[in-house]
Protein backbone atom coordinates (compact mmCIF):
# COMPACT_ATOMS: atom_id res chain seq x y z
CA UNK A 1 0.00 0.00 0.00
CA UNK A 2 0.89 3.23 -0.72
CA UNK A 3 0.67 4.27 3.24
CA UNK A 4 4.07 1.38 3.38
CA UNK A 5 5.77 3.55 1.02
CA UNK A 6 5.74 7.25 2.14
CA UNK A 7 5.54 6.36 5.91
CA UNK A 8 8.92 4.59 5.30
CA UNK A 9 10.56 7.80 3.84
CA UNK A 10 11.92 10.70 5.23
CA UNK A 11 10.21 14.05 6.66
CA UNK A 12 11.14 16.04 3.40
CA UNK A 13 9.72 13.18 1.50
CA UNK A 14 6.81 13.22 3.16
CA UNK A 15 6.47 16.65 2.36
CA UNK A 16 6.72 16.68 -0.85
CA UNK A 17 4.43 13.83 -1.41
CA UNK A 18 2.03 15.76 0.75
CA UNK A 19 2.40 18.53 -1.82
CA UNK A 20 2.57 16.64 -4.93
CA UNK A 21 -0.87 14.90 -3.80
CA UNK A 22 -2.44 18.02 -3.32
CA UNK A 23 -1.51 19.45 -6.42
CA UNK A 24 -2.87 16.09 -8.28
CA UNK A 25 -6.15 16.26 -6.76
CA UNK A 26 -6.51 20.32 -7.43
CA UNK A 27 -5.48 19.29 -11.01
CA UNK A 28 -8.25 17.02 -11.39
CA UNK A 29 -10.99 19.35 -9.58
CA UNK A 30 -9.90 21.96 -12.02
CA UNK A 31 -10.64 19.94 -15.17
CA UNK A 32 -13.47 18.84 -13.15
CA UNK A 33 -14.76 22.28 -12.81
CA UNK A 34 -14.24 23.24 -16.17
CA UNK A 35 -15.90 19.98 -17.91
CA UNK A 36 -18.81 19.94 -15.69
CA UNK A 37 -19.29 23.88 -16.73
CA UNK A 38 -19.45 22.77 -20.41
CA UNK A 39 -21.83 20.08 -20.06
CA UNK A 40 -24.04 22.80 -17.69
CA UNK A 41 -23.97 25.07 -20.24
CA UNK A 42 -24.82 22.35 -23.30
CA UNK A 43 -27.76 21.27 -20.97
CA UNK A 44 -29.03 24.69 -20.58
CA UNK A 45 -28.76 25.23 -24.50
CA UNK A 46 -30.52 22.15 -25.01
CA UNK A 47 -33.25 22.95 -22.70
CA UNK A 48 -33.46 18.47 -21.89
CA UNK A 49 -35.31 17.54 -18.84
CA UNK A 50 -35.48 14.70 -16.70
CA UNK A 51 -37.41 11.67 -17.79
CA UNK A 52 -38.95 11.06 -14.45
CA UNK A 53 -38.90 14.42 -12.68
CA UNK A 54 -39.74 16.51 -15.70
CA UNK A 55 -37.13 18.94 -14.32
CA UNK A 56 -34.45 21.00 -16.42
CA UNK A 57 -31.22 19.04 -16.20
CA UNK A 58 -28.59 21.53 -15.73
CA UNK A 59 -30.85 22.01 -12.24
CA UNK A 60 -28.56 19.28 -10.87
CA UNK A 61 -25.66 19.10 -13.25
CA UNK A 62 -24.88 22.82 -12.69
CA UNK A 63 -24.23 22.23 -8.85
CA UNK A 64 -21.29 20.20 -9.95
CA UNK A 65 -19.20 22.87 -11.67
CA UNK A 66 -19.51 24.88 -8.21
CA UNK A 67 -18.60 22.36 -5.64
CA UNK A 68 -15.75 21.31 -8.05
CA UNK A 69 -14.65 25.18 -7.62
CA UNK A 70 -15.35 25.39 -4.52
CA UNK A 71 -13.10 22.45 -3.79
CA UNK A 72 -10.08 23.39 -6.22
CA UNK A 73 -10.39 26.62 -3.87
CA UNK A 74 -9.92 24.78 -0.79
CA UNK A 75 -7.07 22.51 -2.57
CA UNK A 76 -5.21 25.45 -3.53
CA UNK A 77 -5.22 27.12 -0.01
CA UNK A 78 -3.87 23.75 1.21
CA UNK A 79 -1.35 23.34 -1.14
CA UNK A 80 -0.02 27.23 -0.45
CA UNK A 81 -0.02 27.08 2.82
CA UNK A 82 1.95 23.32 3.03
CA UNK A 83 3.99 25.09 0.81
CA UNK A 84 4.68 28.18 3.24
CA UNK A 85 5.17 26.13 5.85
CA UNK A 86 7.81 23.80 4.02
CA UNK A 87 10.03 27.66 2.66
CA UNK A 88 9.84 28.47 6.68
CA UNK A 89 11.67 24.97 7.74
CA UNK A 90 14.09 25.68 4.70
CA UNK A 91 14.84 29.27 5.72
CA UNK A 92 15.00 27.93 9.52
CA UNK A 93 16.94 24.72 8.79
CA UNK A 94 19.74 26.98 7.18
CA UNK A 95 19.72 29.26 9.69
CA UNK A 96 20.01 27.24 11.92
Amino acid sequence: RIEVFADASTQRRQRRLALFGIGMSLLFFIGMAMLSGRMSLDEFEWGDTSSSMGVPTWWYIGCMPIRSTTLSMRLLCMWVRRRQRQMCLRESAGSG
